[in-house]
This record gives structure tokens, C-alpha cells and sequence, in this order.
């Protein structure tokens, strides 16, 4: 009681708007001396680039990624949060395929590692950006702070994410046809594993959830994950959509310590704020 009765609570319940606001940042230009080095490897198509995409806010934003990737003829190692892990032209199943020692970091020789978002859900792809040591890992946010736990990056660079694709629309920089082949092959090859060992059957597993969930849900439908496993069995067995048309919509999900109780409560939150039918995948 002694935190509800107050005149901010009261203020709450009373409107409709948020309690807190959040100022947009300005609008900076990416370093052009950057911008002319990403646009030289990618337009030779010959550089090693992986776009780590951690949580988005919008599938706007996710659309935008999507667009700065083709530009760069990256391979795209999304987290789930992203609204994109599902998405085609994704690595969809990064995090098994770098499990292999044919795959490690030290042997792919990555010339640019560009994280955009926030914070990766999976340990495994947190390692290999920190293992790679590649000539340029570059951490893309709306604003001059440092993002970097690991100190493996090389280059904070503060400025919007359309900034950063304008520029190189503005060098020329044209979007390729598709992923690279080499991720495309090898992603489909472990989907097709995955599919025969996560198809129906009587055995009922959280993979198995995971994995049906990602595959019944609408196209463009709205997902709340929980925290512990469901977060990583999403991020681990979520299946890729075929049709491209669909919004990419980044599911919601809280991070760390969360209790039954507050995710349900930030699900139905999250339902009415959307104001749209949203799927909870919750429980170990």
C-alpha cells in the first residue's frame, strides 16, 4: 500500500500516457572514414561480414537491419529478440553450427563484426564475437555510451541505424540478391536435421514447444517469451518462415530475473499495448 498510494500512482491510473518518457536521441552521422571502409569490403564481395542483431524495438527497425545487411552482403546472426531470427536470408541456426570446431572463429577469419540492438540471448554467439578478433567489431547505438562487457570492440559508432544505411545508399552501395551461400547451405542442412528430430511424435520436450510454437504462430503475430529456457529454446529451435511478406514483429521479453507472476502480468500488458491477440510461451 505504501507504494500504490501515492500521487504518481494516482496520476498513472488516471491517464493513459507512461509514467516515464523517453527523449529521442539526435540524429548523428556515422564517421565517414568507417562508412568508406564497410562500403570498400562490401562492394568487392569478398569481406567476411557477420551482423549480430540483438533485441529491436519495432519492426520497422528490423526492416532496416534487414535492408543494412543485403547493402553489406552480410550474414545475419539475429537473436530472437530481434523480430528477424525467423526471417529468410537469417542464419537461422547460428548458434548450433558455431558448436562446431570446423566453424570456429579462429578459422572463419571475419573481417567486420557489426553488432546493431541489444544484448544477444545466446552465450555461444557472445563467445564467438569475443573469439573472432576480427580487423573492424563495430558497436552501432542510438547514443555515445559503451556497450561492450566483453572490451572486444574496436569501434563504437553513435548514430541511428538509418543513418548508417543512408550513407551507404548514398556511396552506392547496392543490396545483394541474398545471404551468402556458404551460411545458406549450411543453415538449411541443420534445419533439415532439426525438422527429423523435432517433428511430432509422443515424446514432448520444451525443443519440441519451441520449435511448434515458432511454427503455428501467425505470420506477423505477437510473442511474449520467458526468461530461463523458453528464451533459449525459442532462440535455439525457432523455425524459419518461408514468406517473406510478413512483419517482423520482435518479441517481448524480460530479461533476468522474472517471476511467474510479472510475466504474465507483462503479457497482458503487452496485449493490450499492442492491441492485438499475443502468444506467452512460459514455464520449464
Amino acid at each position: 500500500r505504501h507504494y500504490v498510494d501515492t500521487p504518481q500512482m494516482h496520476h498513472w491510473v488516471a491517464t493513459t500516457a507512461p509514467q516515464s518518457r523517453y527523449l529521442q536521441t539526435p540524429r548523428s552521422c556515422p564517421d565517414p572514414r568507417l562508412v568508406r571502409e564497410l562500403v570498400s569490403l562490401a562492394s568487392e564481395r569478398k569481406g567476411r561480414i557477420i551482423l549480430l542483431v540483438g533485441s529491436l524495438r519495432s519492426a520497422e527497425e528490423a526492416m532496416m537491419v534487414e535492408d543494412l545487411a543485403q547493402r553489406l552482403g552480410a550474414a545475419v546472426f539475429a537473436d530472437i529478440t530481434s523480430g528477424l531470427r525467423q526471417r529468410p536470408g537469417v542464419v537461422h541456426y547460428a548458434d548450433q553450427m558455431l558448436h562446431s570446431r570446423f566453424l570456429a572463429a579462429e578459422l572463419l577469419r571475419v573481417d567486420v563484426l557489426l553488432h546493431v540492438g541489444g544484448p544477444l540471448c545466446s552465450a555461444r554467439l557472445n563467445s564467438f564475437a569475443k573469439a573472432s578478433r576480427p580487423r573492424m567489431h563495430i558497436r552501432l547505438a542510438p547514443a555515445p555510451v559503451r556497450l561492450d562487457h566483453d572490451h572486444s570492440v574496436t569501434h563504437h559508432m553513435p548514430c541511428s541505424l538509418r543513418a548508417l544505411t543512408e550513407a551507404l545508399i548514398k556511396k552506392g552501395l547496392q543490396p545483394c540478391a541474398g545471404p551468402p551461400l556458404f551460411w545458406k547451405r549450411l543453415s538449411e542442412a541443420t534445419g533439415d536435421i532439426l525438422d527429423t528430430l523435432l517433428a511430432p511424435s509422443e515424446t514432448f520436450s520444451e525443443p519440441f514447444v519451441a520449435h511448434a510454437v515458432s511454427r503455428l504462430i501467425r505470420a506477423g503475430g505477437h510473442l511474449q517469451i520467458s526468461s530461463s529456457m523458453p528464451i533459449r529454446d525459442l532462440d535455439f529451435f525457432a523455425r524459419p518462415r518461408v514468406e517473406a511478406t510478413f512483419v517482423p514483429n520482435p518479441p517481448m521479453a524480460n530479461r533476468g530475473a522474472a517471476g511467474i507472476d510479472g510475466v504474465i502480468s507483462t503479457a497482458v500488458g503487452f496485449c493490450r499495448g499492442v492491441g492485438a491477440p499475443a502468444t506467452l510461451v512460459i514455464g520449464d
